[in-house]
Order: C-alpha cells, then structure tokens, then sequence
C-alpha cells in the first residue's frame, strides 16, 4: 500500500529530530506552522527522526482530517484547528519527554536579579496566573509552562507565549512583549523555587524545604524523570541543593509577589531599579 504522505519537514528540538507529513503542501504547511516552541528546521535525515507525524484528510463528505505518530492514530475530527492544537500539546510533551541536552520540569519560571524563581505545579495549579503577577512587579519572563535545565543546573528561557484564560474562557496566547513585560534570553542559576497553589482565602505561610524533600517534589513534576534517572537526578540534585525551596498555598497572586520578592536573600523589591 502506498504512503498518503507526499510532502516532508524535518526539525531538531533539544538533540532529536521529528518528522512532518502530509498529503499536501497546504496541510504541511498548516502543521509547520504549529510545530512547539524550541522546533527549528533541520535537514531531513530519515534514520534519525525520533518520530513522525503525518496529517491527511480523509475521504467523504465531511472532510475529516486524521493526525497519526509514528503510523498511529493520534486524533480525527472535522474540525482541523482541534487536530493542530492536539498535534502542538502532542509535540510539545514528547519532545520535553525525549529531550537529551535538557530535562523539562512543569514549572513557570520568572528572573529577578540575575536568579531564577521557578515555580513547579501541575496545568490548573495557577502558573500563569502567578507569573503574570511577577511580571507586573518587574520580573523577567522565561516560561509559563516549563522549566528546562541543562546538565549544571541553570534554566534556560522556554518562553513560548503565555497561555490566559479569558473571559469567557477560552485561552487566548500573549508573548511577554504583549503584556509589556521583557523576556530573558540567557540561562540563570536557580535562586528561589516555590511549591504553591491557588486556595480562595488562603494565608501565605511558606515553610522551609530540605535539599532532599525539594529534590522528591522537583521529581514529582519532571516530564522524564523515570526514564533515565542517571541523568535527571544529578540535574535535579544541583537544583535542590542550590536553591531556596519553599512550600504553602496561597491566596491571589499580587498579595504573594511582593512578600515572596522582599524576602528574596539575593535582593528586595526596594533594590529593584528596573
């Protein structure tokens, strides 16, 4: 049986190659266009892709369009928006799962004086919510969605645009530079992390983490922490022994920022000269 995919893309993300198929130039184009933050062309070298993705539309009166991974089905719908929004969240999660020059932690991550305040939680926990908030209060952008740390420990800007719930509740994507806020562009040392969550009516009352119990929570967020754990550990280790690690929940946002930027050992909202 022959291939219904003619066209062909490669890209590299963070030491692996994936592969792009369609039965058109248009749809490939259309799932190029959507490829995750940190995706960047690359020659196609067909022994070497991690994983292929292929996009068709299918036969029939209602033009459905099909998305597989390597030969398997991914989603189907009529509605080809909701098959590239299932193909960038797809793509975004195995490229963070099978990265080897990064590990991915689920995390927004804010600068501040030269440091990094990296803030794990799971999607609903708040995040963005929270990192807007420092943002207002001066901070710089590096993500809203992962932490991604080299082998010594430092950060590295994930700053794909921050995704906010609007209104009427759908998510609407704004850069850093929409919300006039500037984004960090070289990697930082980890100086503060905060394990925290939303709670109506919640008092901030950190607590003070150990080196040993901020590496056990850093694990429970690590997209790959299982997978090689002779690799992530020793990343996660320089983090946790590093790092201020501190643990509550929290009321709204704005009442946390300045609290947690005053109390900062490397510097104080008044140092703040931005």
């Amino acid at each position: 049986m022959s291939s219904p995919f003619t066209f062909e893309r490669c890209f590299v993300a963070y030491g692996r190659r994936y592969g792009l198929q369609a039965q058109d130039g248009e749809l490939l184009d259309r799932l190029a266009a959507r490829v995750p933050f940190g995706w960047h062309s690359s020659a196609v070298t067909v022994s070497e892709i991690a994983a292929w993705y292929g996009l068709r539309r299918t036969e029939g009166e209602e033009g459905q369009y099909g998305l597989t991974v390597g030969g398997a089905s991914l989603i189907e719908s009529v509605n080809l928006p909701v098959v590239l929004d299932a193909f960038e969240r797809h793509a975004e999660l195995l490229a963070a799962e099978g990265a080897r020059d990064s590990l991915f932690v689920h995390a927004g991550v804010v600068a501040w004086h030269g440091r990094a305040i990296v803030m794990p939680g799971a999607s609903g926990s708040g995040k963005t919510t929270l990192v807007r908030a420092f943002l207002a209060a001066g901070a710089t952008y590096l993500s809203d969605e992962y932490a991604r740390f080299d082998r010594d420990g430092c950060v590295h800007p994930y700053a794909r645009p921050l995704s906010i719930r609007s209104a009427d509740h759908r998510q609407v994507s704004f850069t850093a530079a929409e919300l006039g806020s500037p984004t960090e562009s070289a990697e930082l040392p980890v100086g503060a992390i905060h394990f925290t969550f939303y709670q109506p009516g919640a008092t901030w009352s950190p607590r003070r983490l150990s080196a040993a119990h901020t590496l056990v929570r850093l694990m429970e967020h690590t997209v790959a922490a299982r997978r090689d754990p002779a690799y992530s550990m020793p990343i996660l280790r320089a983090v946790a022994t590093r790092a201020v690690a501190l643990e509550s929940v929290r009321p709204e946002a704005d009442l946390v920022v300045s609290s947690v930027l005053s109390a900062l050992p490397w510097s104080s909202v008044n140092s703040h000269s931005e």
